[in-house]
């Protein structure tokens, strides 16, 4: 009874591992296998290369390998029966090319391929069995190349141009050219080489500066690139690119039109800026001129080279008195360097007039508002028909009071012209009711705005003490031409003394009384200092 047991444990472990063992052993036992590799090549000529693996049973005949290959929904077909298979159950290995009945090319894109083997039993010649396998695969160019639109200008106006490039296994690079051209071919350059792009079917991006002295502006770059057969070098495949790009600057800036300057005398002034990666900002330099004063400040502000406008507010104290309201001349600088060398890559610079604003000093003096006329205060051409003239007007510094006179507002109009002449101002002591000796002479004064109300700084400013003072504002047209003059509104209501005029090139140095002109003086009032 023990040994029927044993006997029929064993006969049930034959039949489980039988179970199990089945499907294996069935399949190693099929009569033919064909599998397609998983990647379609394209050729030297445009054929289709396709790796197929193939095995039949020992006893059978392999009848016909069939390979086919389809494009564009089968409108491009090609396929070939010749391939041998010898029945061994082993498998075979076959590297084969599908080409089109006339020959043409197949071409990158969608590829179908399709693999048939019948085999025979070699006594009856009946067929035995017929297996199959199918692939879909995207058939890629034997060789590509693409410009990136991120082209830029580099150090010493070179072209930064980055290419991807990338090429089949087996085959050789034979060269890659890339051309910039600028001003309708009137400036180009270009590089050539292999730049160590390697037929291994991946991208590579090959980064390249090309020539010098391109400037900002539309800009057309070409790239080509070659491949060879490794064996007999014959030429496979060529693809260009070519791409037309607006090329920014290295770096950009554009000073506002207008600033204002706060109640500390502070000009706020907006610069926009902009620089390319990967470029490193070295400074912003900006310098304001407003007649004879001026400021200027400098540093990095923060920017950073990222390809985006960027608002800077630059703080400019003046050094020369305070600013006007008015215009002023502003030059910017931005520039950038080489990160890696700190060589300097490119100098930005705008120039602009800009018109400040803020409250002007206070009226020290104010006697503006109810013209009735004008009379010319000013050097004139020497073929003038008229004569250099001046106007003057009286003032009084209160007593316990000392000014200090930082600008002087004149009402007036200009001849003919529409410039803004310079202006000479001149300050007289108070001589019986007329001005007496000159106390202060500023020639060449620049008013900040014009040309006919004339707004003029006079710098650190004039200091007087209580007292009756004269103020001549005289300006110089005389090389504006001879019908050019300028002429300074008088009112038709007086203040203190009238206001009195002359003619001095014409030999009259002595004042005639005529009226009051329209003036304000601006500045700042302190005590009257004591003597010690």
């Amino acid at each position: 009874m023990t040994e029927v047991r044993r006997i029929s444990l064993c006969a049930l472990v034959v039949i489980v591992l039988a179970a199990i063992a089945g499907p294996a052993v069935a399949s190693s036992r099929s009569a033919v296998n064909v599998r397609l590799g998983r990647e379609v090549r394209l050729g030297q000529f445009g054929e289709a290369k396709v790796t197929v693996w193939a095995r039949c049973r020992s006893g059978l005949e392999a009848q016909q390998l069939t390979v086919e290959v389809s494009q564009q929904g089968g409108t491009v077909f090609g396929s070939r029966s010749d391939l041998d298979v010898v029945c061994n159950d082993d498998w075979h290995k076959i590297d084969t090319s599908v080409t089109t009945p006339g020959g043409g090319p197949f071409g990158p894109g969608v590829t179908m391929v399709r693999a048939l083997l019948d085999v025979i039993d070699p006594q009856t010649g009946d067929p035995v069995a017929q297996a199959t396998d199918t692939i879909f695969d995207r058939v890629f160019r034997q060789a590509e190349i693409e410009i990136s639109r991120g082209v830029r200008l580099g150090q010493g106006g070179s072209m930064l141009v980055t290419v991807f490039a990338r090429c089949e296994i087996p085959w050789v690079n034979a060269g890659i050219v890339v051309s910039v051209s600028q001003a309708g071919g009137t400036r180009t350059a270009s590089a050539s080489g292999d730049f160590g792009v390697d037929c291994d079917d991946r991208w590579h991006r090959v980064e390249l500066r090309i020539g010098e002295r391109f400037e900002r502006g539309r800009t057309t770059v070409d790239a080509s690139f070659s491949v060879l057969d490794p064996i007999d070098f014959d030429p496979v495949e060529d693809d260009t690119d070519t791409v037309t790009v607006w090329v920014k600057a290295a770096a950009d800036v554009v000073i506002a039109r207008s600033a204002e300057f706060d109640g500390a005398g502070t000009l706020q002034l907006p610069v926009y800026v902009r620089c390319q990666r990967p470029w490193l900002v070295d400074g912003l330099a900006v310098d304001v001129t407003q007649g004879q004063n001026g400021g200027s400040n400098a540093n990095t502000f923060g920017i950073v080279c990222d390809g985006d406008w960027q608002r800077v507010i630059v703080p400019i104290d003046p050094v020369a008195g305070p600013w006007f309201r008015g215009l002023a001349v502003v030059n910017a600088y931005l520039t950038v360097s080489d990160p890696d060398s700190l060589d300097p890559v490119d100098q930005a610079q705008d120039s602009r007039r800009v018109w400040l604003r803020g409250s002007p000093p206070p009226a020290l003096y104010d006697q503006s508002g109810g013209t009735i006329g004008a009379r010319i205060s000013a050097h004139v051409h020497p073929d003038a028909g008229s004569k250099d003239a001046q106007g003057a007007d009286d003032f009084v510094v209160p007593d316990g009071e000392q000014w200090t006179i930082l600008g002087i507002d004149a009402g007036g109009a200009i001849g003919l012209v529409e410039r803004t002449p310079p202006v000479d101002v001149i300050f007289f002591q108070d001589d019986g009711g007329l001005p007496g000796a000159p106390i202060l002479v500023l020639r060449g004064r620049i008013p900040v705005t014009g040309p006919n109300d004339l707004v003029i700084p006079l710098g650190l400013g004039v200091q007087l003490n209580p007292g009756t003072y004269w103020v001549t504002v005289q300006a110089d047209t005389s090389s504006f031409g001879p019908t050019a003059s300028w002429l300074w509104a008088y009112r038709g209501t007086d203040v203190g003394a009238t206001g009195v005029w002359r003619q001095p090139t014409d030999g009259s140095v002595a004042w005639e009384t005529f009226r009051d002109f329209e003036f304000v003086l601006r500045g700042l009032v302190g005590p009257e200092p004591t003597e010690s």
